[in-house]
């Protein structure tokens, strides 16, 4: 897997979902708006965590696949 390949030069790899975000894609029939879509994206992207690698989130944390 790429996120353990990368591991030891410092970079994560991880995924996250901004959920139904009302986008030009669905016509902006989404639930959220865009920048609440970007709420989780952007948390982890600013968190300070090195262990948390590998990993699949949504805005209510992280989700087991």
């Amino acid at each position: 897997m790429l996120a353990n390949e990368l591991q030891s030069d410092c970079i994560r790899v991880n995924s996250v979902t901004p959920g139904y975000t009302a986008t030009d894609l669905n016509q902006f029939q989404g639930a959220k708006t865009p920048a609440q879509g970007a709420q989780p994206i952007v948390k982890l992207a600013n968190g300070t965590e090195k262990h948390i690698n590998a990993r699949f989130f949504n805005d209510g944390g992280e989700v087991s696949w």
